[in-house]
């Protein structure tokens, strides 16, 4: 059982309109049906895709099958009554019955095999094959997500606190507030063990009124906190969101100028007209923002003229090498260059020792953050 993505179904869809798209879809599937053996079966599986059956085919033959569908479709461009399009599509293939008993079996390990192929780009084909590895992650994800649908219901989330300081004083100025979550047998989760899960199933949104939640019980039990905190891409943008801080500070006057809200850079690149309209409502409501994970991405300086945001943090994984690296080394003096150029404070993440913060002082950084200068304590220090 194999899946056939049409690779840039969306594309044309949004130039073109659904009809053309649509034209080109079935092209496609003409094209790869011509290709097709006797006791073959095809059909569209979704919008973009394609299922198609090939009888007596053993795994080694896919790879063969395979080739002949992406010859069909590539070789020739589609004509459309818009004009002609080149089209790519992305297989992913499942050997039955070894690898799949049941149809829902049979099409979720044929999506995880396209899966695979998008990940090597566009007109990629592969196989399933299992994976003790990948088996047991999904065992623990499966898990991880059962907690964390829980974690809600229970009121396990909970705040870390890290000191950022001055980088010539080493005075505390603010803290980032860090989820955490706690488990059922006691431990605690840091937020990268479940936040890329709570994205995939669509539950990140609710993570981060959460955080704006006990954020807000800090600041109102914590007469000097000044914190700041990190939101998702997903939501940037999103209104329920805005009203409920814009809500939260209508009903404690003098609390936005004691927060500071991160935004990463994966949000700025998703939608920088977006971002700087987030931004801009934000200043609106009297809160500080800070880019996170600043150099990360490679808008970085388009983003930096265009944001207006307050603070930059430098990535971590630029900063944590400093003392041996000298591409780090010239690539974070440009970025904090760069960054007072705008008028804008930086803060360097993941400091380790008194050579790099040495360093980072002498290059004008204003505030370092790190185990070094302070680890993250569970709860108000």
């Amino acid at each position: 059982f194999m899946i056939v993505a049409v690779d840039n179904f969306r594309a044309i869809n949004q130039a073109y309109g659904f009809e053309v798209a649509d034209q080109m879809f079935a092209t496609v599937a003409h094209r790869i049906k011509s290709s097709l053996r006797d006791g073959d079966a095809i059909g569209r599986f979704s919008g973009n895709k394609l299922g198609v059956i090939v009888q007596n085919c053993d795994e080694r033959d896919m790879h063969t099958a395979a080739e002949r569908f992406h010859a069909a479709v590539r070789d020739e461009v589609i004509v459309t009554e818009a004009g002609s399009v080149a089209v790519t599509a992305s297989i992913g293939g499942v050997g039955l019955p070894r690898h799949g008993r049941t149809v829902s079996e049979a099409v979720a390990r044929a999506q995880e095999a396209l899966h695979f192929a998008r990940l090597r780009g566009h007109g990629r084909f592969a196989a399933y094959a299992h994976s003790a590895e990948r088996a047991n992650r999904r065992r623990a994800n499966a898990e991880l997500s059962s907690d964390l649908v829980a974690a809600f219901n229970e009121r396990r989330f909970v705040l870390g606190f890290q000191p950022v300081v001055d980088a010539t004083t080493r005075g505390t100025v603010f803290r980032e507030a860090l989820l955490r979550m706690r488990r059922p047998n006691n431990p605690v989760s840091l937020a990268g063990d479940f936040v890329e899960l709570a994205e995939r199933l669509g539950l990140i949104r609710l993570v981060d009124h959460r955080v704006l939640e006990l954020v807000f019980e800090t600041l109102g039990a914590t007469a000097d906190a000044r914190l700041s905190f990190n939101i998702s891409a997903d939501t940037v943008g999103d209104s329920e969101w805005l009203a409920q801080l814009s809500a939260r500070l209508a009903a404690q006057a003098g609390l936005a100028g004691r927060l500071i809200v991160e935004i990463t850079e994966t949000a700025l690149m998703h939608n920088l007209d977006e971002a700087t309209h987030f931004v801009s409502l934000l200043h609106d409501l009297g809160c500080q923002v800070a880019l996170d994970d600043f150099g990360a991405g490679f808008s970085s300086f388009r983003g930096l003229r265009e944001l207006g945001v307050d603070l930059v943090k430098i990535d971590g994984g630029f900063v944590e090498n400093l003392t041996s690296s000298r591409d780090d080394q010239v690539f974070v003096r440009t970025l904090i260059d760069l960054a007072r150029n705008f008028g804008i404070r930086t803060v360097a993440e993941r400091v380790q020792d008194e050579a790099a913060a040495a360093l980072l002082a002498g290059w004008g950084v204003d505030y370092l953050q790190g185990n070094f200068t302070g680890a993250a304590t569970l709860g108000w220090p």
